[in-house]
């Protein structure tokens, strides 16, 4: 199933939330859903070209983070990205061969798909489906 989604102008958060859940994997940008997934369990393909992928990208054998490192990658800084003399390149070029493979190594990954977090009454626990 694919689901666009903007926090502003799609489902709640809420909803958003119950959407992953049912998600076995996450391919996004930086943004607050790609975090959202991660704390779920959900193994996500993030990608980064102006946002701070060392600061910001998740990790650990169930992420896969695409960044081209381009020279002025990456631009953000404090919360602001300033206009792009180059048209974005650094996510622009990324492509749809590269984010195929990175969700082909993921699912190479054993267990990969069968562990999940689940949080019920504040209780915290990883569990297989």
């Amino acid at each position: 199933m694919v689901v666009k989604t903007r926090w502003g102008n799609g489902p709640e958060k809420s909803q958003t939330a119950a959407i992953l859940q049912r998600s076995t994997l996450l391919v996004s940008g930086d943004s607050g859903v790609l975090h959202l997934a991660v704390g779920l369990g959900i193994p996500t393909v993030s990608l980064f070209g102006p946002g701070i992928a060392a600061k910001w990208a998740p990790w650990g054998p169930r992420h896969a983070v695409i960044n081209l490192n381009l020279p002025c990658s990456p631009c953000t800084r404090f919360g602001t990205t300033p206009p792009c003399p180059i048209h974005a390149r650094c996510i622009q070029e990324v492509s749809v061969d590269r984010v195929y493979e990175q969700v082909e190594s993921l699912r190479a990954v054993p267990d990969i798909f069968t562990k999940r977090f689940q949080s019920r009454r504040g209780d915290a626990r990883w569990t297989r489906d």
